[in-house]
């Protein structure tokens, strides 16, 4: 993305054009993953044409000035249609979510030095790139490129700022932007800082004798790469690895089994007690893997299925387990503390047999009727399939643009 973003300093209003596509289509694909990306990209566009309005007023008014931008962060919307348009259905909340796990947001030393708290290595390791970062301000030659550098710390960090005071009510509950791309981009850029002061640094001077300068540059150099790559080997001896956590559902084996096997065979797992309040969820397939409990997150609960539940729970009848089985539910299970006054409704219930568990406080019962196989069929909405065959004739058209012209401009 940054490569192709340097097309926008270039001479010819055709190179210009086709960097404007060739960033669209890159940050279409961040911005899919880390939506955060596209607004700081707004940021950025709109604080360039500002600059551009008082510094050369008559050159931005040219359409191979100002167009290239505007097509750099509009396009990406039109790639991303369906999820965009998805995602306003929902109060636009999940725009600025990120893909993978919830992780609480960095602070500022944590946005500095390239890491989450709590889950990866020590702040110090990623503030050795801060020190040379700024001596690389001194050196007269390359003082432009470090100072974009920094230009763009700062405004990653602005816009964290501003992010990090923002709360997002989701049908789960209350959460913040993710603040992953301006973790990376900060240190993306003080990588490219010390870089440049290290290849500065290995200028042989005095007709090619050796300087103090050369093992400088290694050091340097070295740190560019110890840096990224040590805080990674940290995270994986020493952190928590979130993509191995236990099963701790309490659902046992053979229902795992089933329900992989056939996904409309869903487990309603019931968790809580009666004084304090009772939760549930349903479990299908794998249960919720990477990536999907973000979408868990945006999803409102089913009113229906709430309230067969709630009777389940209160005064359960042979309509309720029913209705339960024509909604694709096949077992209940109370994990561990199983609330005795829901264990004794159900024990109770006709149309429910008690099912066995491994763990003696996990209670569980199968519904004696019949599972609807199409119970989790469903058509989506009407315009969906027409936004994904816009969407695919808009990836094959700003692919064509972003490829060279067949006779470039003089």
């Amino acid at each position: 993305l940054a490569h192709a973003a340097v097309g926008f300093i270039e001479g010819s209003a055709d190179r210009r054009w086709r960097a404007g596509w060739r960033v669209s289509m890159f940050l279409a694909l961040i911005a899919a993953f880390t939506p955060s990306a596209w607004l700081f990209a707004v940021v950025v566009v709109v604080l360039v044409i500002g600059a551009l309005l008082v510094i050369a007023p008559r050159t931005v008014r040219v359409a191979a000035v100002w167009g290239p931008l505007v097509v750099s962060v509009a396009v990406p919307l039109l790639l991303l249609a369906p999820g965009v348009v998805g995602m306003l259905g929902r109060g636009a909340a999940g725009l600025f979510q990120e893909a993978g796990r919830a992780m609480a947001n960095p602070g500022p030393f944590d946005l500095l030095a390239g890491r989450f708290p709590d889950l990866a290595a020590p702040e110090w390791v990623g503030l050795a790139l801060v020190l040379p970062a700024l001596v690389a301000l001194l050196r007269g030659r390359t003082r432009t490129a470090v100072v974009s550098c920094w230009v763009l710390v700062a405004l990653a960090a602005a816009v964290a700022a501003v992010l990090s005071r923002v709360t997002i009510d989701l049908p789960a509950g209350v959460s913040q932007p993710g603040l992953g791309f301006s973790l990376v981009l900060i240190q993306g850029a003080l990588i490219v800082a010390v870089m440049i002061a290290a290849h500065g640094m290995r200028e042989v001077v005095g007709g090619g004798s050796f300087t103090w300068r050369q093992p400088v540059a290694a050091v340097l150099a070295a740190l560019i790469v110890v840096v990224p790559l040590g805080g990674l080997a940290w995270w994986l001896v020493d952190g928590d690895n979130l993509f191995e956590d236990p099963d701790n559902s309490g659902v046992p084996a053979y229902m795992t089994q089933a329900v992989q096997d056939d996904p409309s065979n869903g487990v309603l797992i019931v968790r809580g007690n009666v004084g304090d309040g009772l939760t549930w969820t349903v479990r299908r397939g794998d249960g919720i893997t990477l990536g999907q409990d973000e979408i868990l997150a945006l999803t409102d609960i089913d009113d229906s299925l709430d309230k067969h539940v709630t009777e389940l729970v209160s005064q359960a009848d042979e309509k309720t387990v029913m209705d339960l089985a024509a909604q694709g539910i096949e077992y209940v299970v109370l994990p561990s503390p199983a609330d005795a006054q829901v264990a004794a409704t159900l024990d109770s219930t006709s149309g429910v047999t008690q099912a066995s568990t491994a763990d003696r406080s996990t209670r569980a019962w199968e519904l004696d009727a019949q599972v609807d196989a199409a119970a989790i069929d469903g058509d989506g909405p009407w315009w969906h399939p027409w936004l994904l065959a816009l969407q695919v004739v808009a990836v094959i058209v700003v692919a064509v643009l972003c490829g060279p012209s067949r006779r470039e401009e003089r």
